[in-house]
């Protein structure tokens, strides 16, 4: 009994483990090529990371983290985009708006967040730094794969955000569905 309940638990964890990959093979992706100019602290960095992943859960998208640019990857039936957390210096001579704390193009596939201005407003609204820079990767994101100019009156691609943040809100339905589309015609 022992070697077969061993094989037969072996058997089930080999088919499981190549089911998950069909999925996950299938399951639209978002590859973030980061660089952290800031050098956020990791522990801040991982939970704002762990944030901003289960929003995009949520909609069916699943985001894998890397280094490097996009620009290099090699082609894999994802879409490859470049997030870059600017410090005061890069923020100061990207010169933003009063206000913005980061920005995200479609065309350029590529997002920048001014870590300064989220830690200023993660101050502000008693908010915790990781939860404020989740908040903010997740909305530039969202405008490197939605179409251009894709804020909208509420959830997570709203313009403003004033006061605490409390949980990082949903994208819309018929932009998960956007989202989905996008990243599905990657392959």
């Amino acid at each position: 009994m022992g070697s077969g309940t061993g094989r037969m638990a072996w058997i089930a964890g080999a088919v499981l483990t190549l089911a998950t990959s069909a999925r996950a093979a299938d399951e639209p992706t978002l590859v973030v090529h980061l660089t952290d100019y800031e050098h956020v602290a990791p522990k801040e960095l991982a939970e704002a990371e762990t944030l901003v992943a289960a929003v995009y859960e949520r909609i069916g998208v699943r985001l894998i983290w890397t280094s490097g640019s996009a620009r290099l990857a090699p082609p894999d039936g994802h879409l490859h985009v470049d997030l870059l957390i600017l410090d005061l210096a890069m923020t100061a001579a990207d010169k933003p708006g009063n206000g913005v704390v980061g920005t995200g193009s479609h065309t350029a596939k590529r997002a920048a967040i001014f870590y300064p201005r989220v830690l200023t407003q993660a101050i502000r609204s008693q908010d915790r730094p990781a939860r404020a820079l989740g908040l903010t990767v997740a909305h530039e994101l969202g405008h490197v794969v939605l179409p251009e100019y894709s804020h909208s009156p509420s959830g997570l691609m709203r313009a403003e955000w004033d006061g605490h943040i409390g949980t990082i809100p949903d994208f819309l339905s018929f932009q998960a569905v956007i989202v989905r589309n996008t990243l599905a015609n990657q392959k």
